[in-house]
């Protein structure tokens, strides 16, 4: 092999690294542990994007405005309903480290495990799914999506924009 394309694969071998060090850097939470706040019962109504969905952005139709409660418990574990589905095995952890908040890549916090049972409304004709749950906490609320986990973990967004308020008590 000629010294040109020996430096070319070296130069390209090290930003391959250097990148893959500088991604992991943003996801590896330096605390792992889950905010106080985030424990309780949360809810609220997000339009729901779907092959089930009846109206185009933003929606005149009450069947796509979807009720989710979403319940964290002190353990991490997450269940709560999506319309008339409910779901359970959730857990809650950090997904991103300071430096990655900072920039402003990944969520704050993930659900993950998430099993979906039940359709979410009438319209509906999936009886079960598998979901991830990204969320970030800003100004009291958990603001981030619901998503259908796919092959090889894509996922694709089922409620693309979601806000939860903290129910009081």
């Amino acid at each position: 092999m000629k010294k040109a394309g020996k430096k070319f694969l070296f130069i390209l071998f090290a930003i391959l690294i250097v990148t893959a060090i500088f991604f992991i850097g943003f996801k590896i939470p330096f605390n792992g542990e889950i905010s106080g706040e985030l424990f309780g019962e949360w809810d609220g109504v997000s339009e729901v994007f779907s092959d089930f969905k009846l109206g185009e952005f933003p929606s005149t139709f009450s069947d796509d405005l979807i009720k989710i409660e979403i319940i964290i418990n002190e353990d991490y574990s997450v269940s709560g309903n999506i319309g008339d589905a409910k779901f359970h095995g959730g857990e809650i952890k950090r997904n991103r480290s300071d430096f990655g908040k900072a920039i402003g890549i990944f969520s704050d916090y993930i659900i993950s495990d998430v099993i979906l049972e039940g359709k979410i409304n009438e319209n509906d004709t999936d009886n079960k799914r598998d979901l991830s749950i990204p969320l970030d906490l800003k100004d009291g609320k958990l603001i981030g999506s619901i998503n259908i986990k796919r092959f090889l973990n894509h996922t694709d967004p089922i409620f693309p924009r979601v806000e939860l308020t903290k129910e009081l008590k």
